[in-house]
């Protein structure tokens, strides 16, 4: 094959060929939607043609998250199982703590969205349990205790 060959033809016809490659993955992995957003979408349309008011839809927004949450996780233990990564035993601990953790989170959600009628303490247990979910490390002190006590 001739050189010039190579770069008036050969070369021009693979570089095309790459770069519809890579528009075709593009289109494809942009209209791949998850559960979420596709069940977020049909949250908003109601929201929005007034079918839901704000609350149920931020109700249902958090309910949404904590069940992918659980389906996520199931899936990826179901999976360790099935690799042989992890026993039968360790499997149905693990399943039984997520679950109880499921329950007690959809528990948090109807407090916080005053589904499930609750006193303070249910309340000041579910902002609590947020707070060590997401900063387990950070002690929560007083705005004043920097200062110095007369």
């Amino acid at each position: 094959m001739e050189p010039s060959l190579f770069f008036t033809a050969v070369l021009p016809l693979a570089l095309i060929v790459f770069v519809l490659v890579g528009i075709v993955y593009y289109l494809l992995r942009k209209t791949e939607e998850t559960k979420y957003e596709k069940e977020m979408k049909e949250l908003r349309k109601l929201l929005f043609k007034g079918q839901i008011d704000k609350n149920s839809y931020l109700y249902s927004r958090d309910k949404l998250k904590a069940e992918i949450h659980y389906l996520e996780e199931s899936k990826k233990m179901n999976e360790m199982l099935e690799h042989k990564k992890i026993d039968l035993d360790t499997y149905s601990r693990m399943k039984e703590i997520l679950e109880m953790r499921f329950n007690e989170r959809l528990s948090l959600i109807q407090i916080h969205h005053n589904i499930a009628k609750s006193p303070k303490k249910d309340f000041e247990l579910y902002l609590k349990t947020m707070l060590e979910q997401d900063y387990p490390k950070i002690k929560y002190e007083k705005p004043d205790s920097w200062r110095r006590k007369p």
